[in-house]
């Protein structure tokens, strides 16, 4: 009878030892680290002004955060990995794809009304404050605690639509303060119900397709401005799934509690 291996030691690992084991959960750190890469391309092509490029590396970026989580328990890098903290990592990359390099071209693709440093400084701010709250992933109910900073969506739309830059300044900064006001929005990878995660996994891949292939066709053509607004079906579906569940996860809250509550007095 095969009997189940007990977790590497990380000091065994640090000095070779349980290579096999090791394997694996490295090449899914490594798989994760691939985004990174993305974002060193994705800021090479802002600073080239070749921002359709640019949105497409950060799409792919999107891809891999979509599908390492997977790859990392299915590998038990907490056990096969142990010298590497994947949610730091993880955290460290998306600050920079899904915040850092978005902002850099929203700056050099002049979105943002001047001073345009001050706009980008608050989502900035907003944002770090954001990813460092121990509550903004809220796994077990499968919820981000504020706007879970979408930016690379955001910004990619902006410049995509070519809209008014009073409108994206307006719009950059009501979603900043958005990120540390206590509203929810659905943490796809986590959610409760494997059929809502399948659902989501679907159609976050359409979108994503749909997404390149916009940005691939000839800017500013009626072609491109039909299939964007297709694009646009997955994040109002997003945000509206996002309310309801919100909603309806408050007041099953509020019911327990006043459950409770009467549930004590007898």
């Amino acid at each position: 009878m095969t009997q189940d291996a007990a977790a590497p030691d990380p000091a065994a690992l640090a000095s070779g030892a349980d290579l096999p084991a090791a394997w694996q959960g490295y090449m899914a750190h490594a798989y994760t680290m691939t985004g990174l890469v993305l974002v060193l391309v994705a800021t090479h092509l802002v600073l080239a002004d070749r921002f359709a490029l640019a949105i497409i590396a950060l799409v792919l970026c999107v891809v891999i955060d979509a599908t390492d989580g997977v790859l990392a328990r299915r590998m038990r890098v907490t056990e096969t990995a142990a010298l590497i903290d994947g949610r730091r990592l993880d955290d460290i990359i998306d600050y920079l794809s899904f915040v850092f390099v978005p902002l850099l071209l929203a700056v050099r693709a002049e979105l943002l009304l001047e001073p345009a440093l001050v706009v980008v400084a608050i989502v900035l701010l907003s944002s770090v404050i954001g990813f460092s709250r121990v509550d903004a992933k809220q796994s077990a109910e499968g919820f981000f605690l504020g706007f879970p900073s979408y930016w690379n969506v955001v910004i990619g739309y902006l410049w995509l639509f070519d809209t008014p830059r009073t409108f994206n300044t307006v719009l950059l900064v009501v979603l900043a303060v958005l990120v540390l006001l206590p509203v929810r929005f659905l943490y796809p990878t986590h959610l409760p119900l494997r059929a809502d995660r399948r659902r989501h996994y679907l159609l976050g891949a359409i979108w994503g397709s749909v997404c390149v292939i916009a940005l691939l066709l000839p800017m500013g053509g009626p072609a491109q401005l039909a299939v964007a607004i297709v694009s646009l079906a997955y994040p109002a579906y997003y945000v509206c799934a996002s309310v309801r569940s919100d909603v309806a996860a408050r007041r099953a809250t509020r019911r327990a509690v006043v459950s409770n509550r009467l549930s004590s007095r007898h």
